[in-house]
């Protein structure tokens, strides 16, 4: 994933802000990457039948971009989630 500054999104075609996703060969707005991401999450967890919105999920949260990301999109797509954080 790279910054490239204003790109013209794949999905939505404006000219914004936003990402290059090399593995996919996409250029997408912030707003466009945020659906994508969510999208993605929902369809692993399908996929692999890992929980469903009524089931608890707790996650480990460490503060840094990945942990924090999973947490908020889990959120946003209305799962359960209760965070916890270990500080040894």
């Amino acid at each position: 994933m790279e910054d490239f500054g204003k790109v013209r999104c794949k999905i939505c075609g404006g000219v914004k802000s936003g990402i290059y996703l090399r593995s996919y060969n996409l250029r997408l707005c912030l707003d466009c990457f945020k659906l994508f991401f969510e999208k993605r999450v929902q369809e692993t967890i399908e996929k692999f039948k890992m929980f469903s919105k009524s089931d608890r999920v707790a996650v480990a949260i460490s503060g840094g971009k990945d942990s924090t990301a999973l947490a908020k999109s889990l959120k946003e797509l209305r799962y359960n989630v209760h965070l916890f954080h270990i500080d040894c």
